[in-house]
């Protein structure tokens, strides 16, 4: 919730916009594939159509990078606003 306000308040002082591309903010990340045609907005109203992996945390505790999980195969479950999902992992 604190990303999301921060990022409400942002766009309210005109540094950043909700349809912004996220690439704009993660310009190491351009070039993956799985971000294509997501926006700021979509990431904040989970639309974005990427999953959390059931093994993100070991994936955490295994050093693996951003890149290394945003490339990995059924990350991507939708197109970009195309469904509403949270993340179905579960807390332990």
């Amino acid at each position: 919730m604190a990303v999301a306000l921060l990022s409400l308040k942002l766009c309210e002082e005109g540094l950043l916009s909700l349809d912004d591309p996220v690439t704009n903010f993660l310009p190491e990340a351009h070039d993956i594939a799985s971000l294509n045609g997501i926006t700021l907005r979509m990431i904040l109203s989970h639309t974005s159509g990427l999953n959390d992996p059931d093994d993100l945390e070991n994936a955490l505790y295994r050093k693996q990078t951003f890149r290394e999980v945003l490339q990995r195969d059924g990350i991507r479950v939708h197109e970009p606003g195309a469904a509403f999902l949270v993340s179905q992992s579960v807390l332990k």
